[in-house]
């Protein structure tokens, strides 16, 4: 199983869920009814349904590794030691 950051695979959701609009307002236009771009459509409709099913089964979303929390007196120390870089 593949594991990306948890917005990668919302923006992949949400492309996804464009591409859907897009095709079912591509679907709807009466000169496309009734020939064989109509058909190819709902193909593509179906396509995505999958792409959707197998990004929600099969890509686990995977939180950013943390740095541990400092302490208030750790915190203090880092401040000086940056301060004390900064210094002429």
């Amino acid at each position: 199983m593949r594991s990306v950051p948890p917005n990668t695979k919302l923006r992949l959701l949400n492309h996804l869920s464009q591409a859907e609009i897009d095709l079912r307002v591509a679907a709807q236009f009466e000169c496309c009814q009734a020939t064989p771009a109509h058909q190819m459509v709902r193909a593509a409709l179906a396509r995505i349904g999958e792409a959707r099913h197998w990004l929600n089964q099969n890509l686990a979303s995977e939180l950013p590794a943390t740095k541990p929390l400092l302490s208030a007196r750790q915190q203090q120390q880092a401040v000086q030691r940056r301060m004390a870089k900064l210094a002429p």
